[in-house]
């Protein structure tokens, strides 16, 4: 599993828990093409191009969208959400 959790531990994860991993997660990746686009970009440059791309050139999906596609789930919404579908809130987490 992409997260080095065991099944019990995923399991016993609530559902906001288990948004802030996932969130965790895509933003590591994010930072780790990220890196890689701005490598090949300072490649380009030690090689005398003409025009030296920006990363998201390089990698298109590094673009920021201009707006957001969909609002954020808020906290309260992921509690409401998770007792709904008969889960249970952990206080402080």
């Amino acid at each position: 599993m992409r997260y080095g959790l065991s099944r019990e531990e995923v399991g016993s994860l609530s559902l906001g828990e288990w948004s802030a991993l996932e969130e965790a997660y895509s933003e590591r990746e994010h930072r780790e093409d990220y890196r890689i686009a701005t490598m090949i970009c300072h490649m380009y440059a030690t090689q005398g191009a003409k025009k030296i791309p920006q990363p998201h050139e390089v990698m298109p999906w590094l673009k920021k969208p201009k707006t957001p596609n969909a609002a954020p789930i808020s906290r309260e919404m992921l509690e409401v959400m998770t007792m709904a579908l008969g889960g249970e809130v952990k206080v402080g987490n």
